[in-house]
């Protein structure tokens, strides 16, 4: 067997971590500085693959050995798609599709695919709607949906769901036209890189004594998969029509992670006259000046819970932290975004990014809370909502939510801590 050679240019870390997935073992190479790298797999069959393409890339040390193991994809992907022969006919099938003509032909269309992509290909099911996709791409962009589709399903894997939401994306994604497929993957392989951005910023939470939704919360869990999942759905809803979707595309192409977040989630959500002030706000504004309401909404209305923690003391004057998690559900999450697009209506969006930095230093809960307040106000009087009623506004809503969690936590901890009170309280960062 022998790997032809990538018609783009491959770095060095490819080699390293996927060449080929036939075997479950680790295999030794020896690295040169040839232009050809040969090694032997555990059942003795050589495979060839071309440096040549790596010759811009960092020269080879030769006592380096690169190590392959694919194991890891098996374990979390499930078993490779083979070809199943039946040996009373000798017809042979190979996922959906039937017949030998049809398994060659998705065969070579793997040939376009790089290594890596080609390792990602055998855990994603063979049809005749990735053949008919694959005719209207190019070669970068069938490797870039190869990337989009495995990262949709390792989501839907790691959630034990069928693999029919997968097919059904395939499906869905072959029935645009040419036009409309080549902004679709270039719309996801923006989203997924940025996702990857967005990741690497993140840190770890410590919560302490915790009282309320108290389960384990893993804001980063396979983020990359949910977003192109969330988008897929946005894209194929028969609630937006084709310019809309368009609009959409053309803002996410130039948004972060959290902007892009904060767009998708408010385009789904909104209906009736929110959703026409929605899209008021995306045609009369470009994406740089929307990025900031946008990231604010991404940050704050796409969480699981708003979480707030405090320090409390006991009566021996001990002091802990204790963390009180409220459960942000759909509707919390509709009202702060009709009411955001309400006060852009009333009072624009200059004044809707001043209120954003100043009730971003408070508390989730707060924030959610105070921007109903400041909607109401808007409505009431836009021209006497300023900067300084707005801090009554916050005051107001900090002194509820607070009154809300002491009692919570008074009852939570009045064993352990009887008399306790609260000393202070901090906001926690949590994303998605």
């Amino acid at each position: 067997m022998e790997i032809k050679p990538s018609s783009q240019s491959q770095p060095s870390s490819f080699i390293k971590t996927k060449l080929e997935s036939s075997n479950q073992d680790l295999t030794n190479v020896k690295k040169s500085n040839e232009d050809y790298i040969t090694y032997t797999q555990p059942n003795g069959e050589q495979v060839t693959y071309d440096l040549k393409s790596l010759r811009n890339q960092p020269e080879f040390d030769s006592d380096d050995v690169v190590k392959r193991d694919m194991s890891h994809l098996g374990m979390r992907m499930g078993a490779q798609h083979s070809i199943w022969i039946n040996m009373e006919t000798g017809e042979q099938t190979f996922g959906q599709l039937n017949g030998k003509d049809k398994i060659d032909e998705y065969l070579m269309m793997t040939d376009r695919l790089n290594i890596e992509q080609n390792d990602k290909m055998k855990y994603i099911r063979p049809s005749q709607d990735w053949l008919d996709l694959a005719d209207k791409l190019t070669d970068e962009e069938l490797n870039d949906l190869v990337d989009i589709m495995y990262d949709i399903s390792e989501s839907v894997f790691l959630e034990t769901r069928s693999s029919k939401e997968i097919d059904d994306i395939v499906a869905k994604l072959n029935a645009l036209s040419p036009e409309e497929l080549t902004s679709a993957v270039r719309t996801m392989t923006h989203l997924s890189g940025e996702v990857e951005i967005g990741k690497s910023s993140d840190k770890p939470l410590r919560f302490g004594r915790a009282t309320g939704d108290s389960a384990s919360i893993s804001p980063l869990r396979h983020l990359k998969g949910e977003m192109l999942r969330d988008y897929s759905k946005l894209m194929f809803s028969d609630e937006l029509s084709e310019n809309e979707r368009s609009t959409v595309n053309e803002h996410l192409l130039n948004m972060d992670y959290a902007a892009a977040g904060g767009l998708i989630s408010s385009v789904e959500q909104m209906q009736g006259e929110s959703k026409q002030q929605l899209f008021s706000l995306l045609s009369e504004h470009d994406t740089e000046e929307l990025m900031e309401v946008f990231s604010y909404l991404g940050n704050l209305a796409n969480k699981t819970s708003f979480i707030s923690q405090y320090e409390i003391e006991n009566e021996n004057g001990r002091k802990e932290l204790a963390t009180v998690f409220d459960p942000s559900d759909g509707r919390n999450q509709r009202l702060l975004i009709k009411s955001i697009l309400n006060v852009e209506q009333t009072n624009g969006l200059d004044t809707v990014n001043e209120f954003i930095k100043q009730t971003s230093k408070e508390t989730d809960q707060v924030q959610s809370n105070v921007w109903q307040k400041i909607s109401e106000s808007a409505d009431e009087s836009p021209n006497s909502l300023t900067t300084g009623y707005v801090s009554l506004l916050l005051q107001q809503a900090n002194e509820e939510v607070v009154t809300i969690h002491d009692k919570q936590m008074k009852s939570a901890f009045k064993t352990s801590y009887p008399g306790g009170n609260i000393v202070s309280s901090t906001a926690l960062t949590d994303k998605w």
